[in-house]
């Protein structure tokens, strides 16, 4: 992670202070995020509907997004939670879409109202450096 210069990382509560001392031990700063896995997975769906966020075409993340499942509990009070199935995985889910959502706050004031455009991968990128060559610059524009 230092060869990428990160401070810091953020990340969930799995295993509570030993994840957080082993990040300290190398001096990178283990912050820990304010929403649940699920709040994470419902954050992301605008994001991947609208299309603002392109993904990798990666197999493993492709079959943990489309294999998660919403449970709701029961009793007085209704709870939702977006997990996996019992005996499947979704870390690598569960980093993507940590990334996206916060990605999508990294730079943002009150005063802007664009919504930034987060790309992953190397075609998603070429495509968009090829698109932006053929358009005609805006020296308007708010660039992110």
């Amino acid at each position: 992670m230092r060869s990428y210069r990160l401070a810091s990382v953020w990340g969930d509560k799995y295993a509570a202070e030993w994840t957080q001392s082993a990040f300290r031990k190398v001096g990178i700063n283990y912050k820990e995020s304010e929403k649940a896995k699920s709040e994470i997975y419902v954050d992301l769906l605008p994001a991947l509907n609208s299309g603002a966020v392109s993904l990798l075409d990666n197999d493993r993340l492709v079959n943990q997004l489309v294999g998660l499942e919403r449970r709701t509990t029961r009793g007085g009070r209704r709870i939702d939670t977006i997990d996996h199935a019992p005996g499947a995985h979704d870390d690598l889910a569960n980093a993507v879409a940590g990334a996206l959502v916060y990605a999508g706050r990294v730079g943002q004031r009150s005063h802007r109202t664009a919504t930034p455009k987060v790309i992953l991968g190397y075609a998603e990128a070429k495509r968009m450096q090829r698109q932006r060559q053929h358009t005609i610059p805006n020296p308007n524009r708010q660039q992110w």
